[in-house]
């Protein structure tokens, strides 16, 4: 659940370091960074990543340890149907792939683990700003991005042949039926979460005395809109989380350190792991976010006591 301004930087910067953005990151239209971060991209040994000038060079723009590539702004155009936008990123992926037969040290890299490939799709957000969420060309835009996410899935099954791929499908914001987000309304703070692969849960069954389309989702997060019927997932345990919290779950299933500036929480539901392997994975986050909040103490306690001191006197 991405929180106020559901804008496309704010929400990206959630999902892959953790925190909500700096306020002051507004004065550069959300597509620069005004204070460095961590995110789990820098804790990879290797980050491939692919998709808009606006969101990829974030992250990766001074990162020595990554390959990444954007189209042209000017392929960005509201007039047409942006969909070749995620077939675009899709076919940089595949490409990556197909060079490494002919490539020892991509193929070599390739190999490692610890490694993170980030898809940006925007198809969908641009489609539905020009066109809106009810149009033919949004509506086919979705199924433009299923078929990606299944043919990603097979070439790295593929590719791999291992079992040992974690898969995570999410998005940064959702939007109004009017074509619009920024602000908090659930159509705009509601958005997909999919796990599946290496290292995650499998689907748990709804009990008769915990049902999570009542009220309050099992890890007590607010209900804002009960699961579709028409999805076909009646019985299926929801476990919804704040978007800040996906940052762990990657830094989790990587086998990472967690991003140092994240505020998020290991949402236990989602990964596979001994009650052994719990603890220590939630400890690890607890001291993480421990440290932060000691660091940021040290740093304030001196304005506050300056504070105190002047009450005190005046």
């Amino acid at each position: 659940m991405p929180v106020p301004p559901t804008e496309s930087r704010p929400g990206h910067v959630s999902i892959i370091a953790g925190f909500y953005e700096d306020p002051s990151a507004v004065t550069k239209g959300w597509k620069a960074n005004p204070v460095e971060f961590d995110s789990v991209f820098n804790q990879s040994r290797h980050t491939f990543a692919y998709g808009s000038p606006d969101i990829v060079p974030i992250f990766c723009g001074a990162l020595p340890h990554s390959t990444w590539k954007t189209y042209p702004h000017e392929f960005e155009d509201f007039a047409t149907d942006a969909s070749f936008l995620d077939e675009w990123s899709f076919d940089q992926f595949q490409s990556l792939l197909n060079r490494s037969a002919q490539d020892p040290e991509l193929k070599e890299l390739l190999l490692q683990d610890n490694l993170v490939i980030f898809l940006h799709l925007l198809g969908c957000d641009s489609n539905g700003h020009a066109h809106r969420p009810y149009s033919s060309i949004y509506l086919n835009n979705v199924k433009v991005v299923d078929h990606i996410a299944e043919r990603v899935y097979t070439l790295l099954e593929n590719y791999y042949k291992d079992n040992r791929t974690s898969y995570i499908f999410t998005a940064d914001h959702g939007m109004s039926d009017k074509g619009s987000h920024g602000d908090g309304h659930p159509s705009n703070t509601d958005t997909p979460l999919v796990v599946w692969g290496a290292g995650v849960k499998y689907p748990k069954p709804i009990s008769s005395s915990n049902n999570s389309d009542h009220g309050v989702f099992v890890d007590e997060h607010a209900h804002d809109m009960p699961t579709p019927v028409d999805w076909g997932l009646n019985g299926i345990e929801r476990v919804d989380v704040n978007q800040a919290d996906i940052a762990p779950l990657m830094s989790t299933l990587l086998g990472l350190p967690c991003p140092v500036n994240s505020v998020g929480n290991l949402p236990l539901g989602y990964v596979d792991m001994i009650e052994a392997e719990e603890v220590e994975a939630v400890l690890a986050n607890t001291k993480q976010i421990l440290n932060q909040f000691l660091c940021k103490s040290s740093i304030l306690y001196p304005f506050y006591l300056l504070l105190t001191l002047q009450a005190h006197y005046m």
